[in-house]
């Protein structure tokens, strides 16, 4: 696959899996579109089959090479030697066929290990063939609901309906969208608390105001059942995503550690994992003000504020926010990271310890994976760019990295 190609293919890849591309990329996909009918047909195709979205979205479930041999049989025949270019002209019925296989090398394809002051090429290995680690399943939609009484519901086990009455507002599950209903004012406010452990997520936690809220792995939010008073207050731990509902006379404020982030109604992430060097806010939407040791600043969309460990705010413009926020879309996004950052993420999300055998540095890796596949798979499609080796102990718990 030329250049050319491969980038088409990751930026249909993007577009199926929900990613935002930026201006740049738009260009470069609408003038692929505008080469030829052909190509357009492709683009209509792909976009808008149900069948081919879902099998793409979980393509990472296959192995790459043997998916590549099933589906090039039915397109080409073996003696053709039609090199993959030749798939953009082929007959319009086998577009659909084409992408999909283009977009499901693209996943593997796409992912890379990089030196920092380097261009992107793989890092060689003298490693053979890795053996195939157990599988340890990813986690799930899952988190406890603790009250103010200090009582606990188990949320992906509770039935439908109303669960709970805490002070003014009424605990409505629904096919696992947890809501805060408010009643009459003046009614007592409480607080609760959601809390997700390693290997769980919850994405469908609506506030009293309207606010929604998606919790990642070991997490939590505490918040007020029903807001009053001047502010809406909430803490949290871990990572949360934010949807905030407008209200210009009640700023909401989000605490966690030293640090405190006010909106009136906004997109934004915080990353405020224990183990992490900083506390990253990033905004989506809106506008926000980070507040910590005394010092403040507001936020544009697009831009990442970092608290580090001894005080200092540093603002970083054009973050990849949709990278940021890939977790709450079902995906690992990994863009110029680094192997302890990644494990960090991997350790979280499987509940696995992990230890390095040897020092892993100058390697950074770029891919979107999803988040539903097993960490065999995971790991499976990092060896295969040579440079790291993973070994899982047999207790499924303990993932040694190692050159």
């Amino acid at each position: 696959m030329n250049d050319k190609n491969e980038l088409i293919v990751s930026l249909l890849h993007k577009s199926i899996n929900g990613f935002t591309l930026t201006e740049a990329e738009k260009e470069e996909l609408e003038a692929w579109i505008s080469q030829s009918e052909y190509n357009h047909r492709l683009y209509n195709e792909v976009m808008n089959s149900e069948a081919i979205q879902v099998e793409v979205k979980s393509m990472l479930n296959y192995d790459s090479k043997a998916l590549w041999k099933k589906i090039s049989k039915e397109i080409h025949p073996p003696q053709t030697g039609n090199r993959l270019v030749s798939l953009f002209r082929d007959h319009p019925l086998r577009y659909a066929a084409a992408a999909v296989l283009l977009i499901a090398i693209s996943t593997t394809a796409y992912l890379m290990f990089v030196k920092p002051d380097a261009g992107r090429h793989p890092v060689s290995s003298n490693k053979g063939p890795a053996a195939t680690p157990p599988d340890i399943a990813p986690g799930t939609e899952k988190a406890v609901l603790i009250l103010a009484d200090g009582s606990s519901i188990v949320l992906d086990t509770a039935t439908n309906g109303q669960i709970a009455t805490q002070g003014g507002s009424k605990v409505i599950k629904e096919d696992g969208l947890l809501a805060y209903n408010a009643g009459k004012e003046g009614g007592e406010t409480l607080f609760n608390t959601i809390k997700t452990n390693k290997a769980q997520q919850f994405s469908s936690l609506v506030l009293s105001d309207g606010s929604k809220i998606w919790l990642n792995a070991a997490s939590s939010i505490t918040f007020p059942t029903t807001f009053s008073g001047k502010q809406r207050n909430v803490e949290i731990t871990g990572e949360v995503y934010f949807e905030i509902a407008k209200n210009a006379a009640m700023p909401f404020i989000v605490s966690v550690r030293d640090m405190k982030v006010e909106v009136l109604g906004t997109h934004f992430n915080i990353n405020a994992y224990d183990d992490e060097s900083s506390i990253k806010t990033t905004l989506l939407e809106g506008a926000v003000k980070v507040t910590a040791n005394g010092k403040s600043g507001f936020l544009k969309p697009g831009q990442q504020a970092q608290l580090s460990s001894s005080g200092e705010i540093k603002v970083k413009n054009d973050e990849d926010v949709e990278g940021v926020v890939a977790w709450k879309n079902g995906m690992f996004s990994f863009q110029n990271e680094d192997m302890a950052s990644i494990m960090r993420q991997v350790s979280r999300w499987y509940n696995v310890e992990v230890a390095f055998k040897d020092q892993i540095q100058g390697l950074y890796v770029v891919t979107q994976v999803t988040r539903n596949v097993p960490v065999s798979k995971l790991l499976e499609i990092f060896e295969k760019t040579g440079g790291v080796h993973f070994e899982i102990d047999n207790s499924g718990k303990k993932i040694v990295v190692s050159r």
